[in-house]
């Protein structure tokens, strides 16, 4: 499965992908999320996919639809609270979601202070 997953980052980035080619390959993965109960290694696979790739996919209007329901369902899915999925893949999803909500711009940390050695800590 990683394989696999990989091979369509590679080919989503890589190449010029046809907006057809591009909606088969998110169709595949989200096949993949409906297993029961759900493979975390296939969620955390898509997590990864769409965290690289998911404002291309996002902004074609082949994909988009089914960006959206990979989405909701993968959304619905980490709030069952019967779902046995570990709060690092629900974490993981939650993060997702929240850069898709900022529009696929990653969240960046500003450090206020720089690390002190030792002797300037005393």
């Amino acid at each position: 499965v990683h394989v696999i997953l990989c091979l369509l980052y590679v080919t989503l980035r890589v190449s010029s992908l046809s907006s057809s080619s591009a909606a088969s390959a998110v169709y595949k993965i989200h096949g993949l999320l409906k297993s029961d109960p759900p493979n975390e290694i296939h969620i955390e696979a898509f997590c990864v996919l769409l965290t690289e790739c998911g404002k291309e996919l996002d902004a074609a209007a082949a994909t988009r639809p089914k960006v959206e329901a990979a989405m909701s369902e993968i959304q619905e899915l980490i709030q069952k609270s019967d779902s046995g999925v570990s709060k690092r893949t629900v974490f993981k999803v939650k993060d997702l979601l929240d850069l898709r909500r900022n529009r696929w711009q990653q969240r960046v940390l500003q450090v206020k202070d720089k690390a002190k050695t030792l002797e300037e800590a005393r």
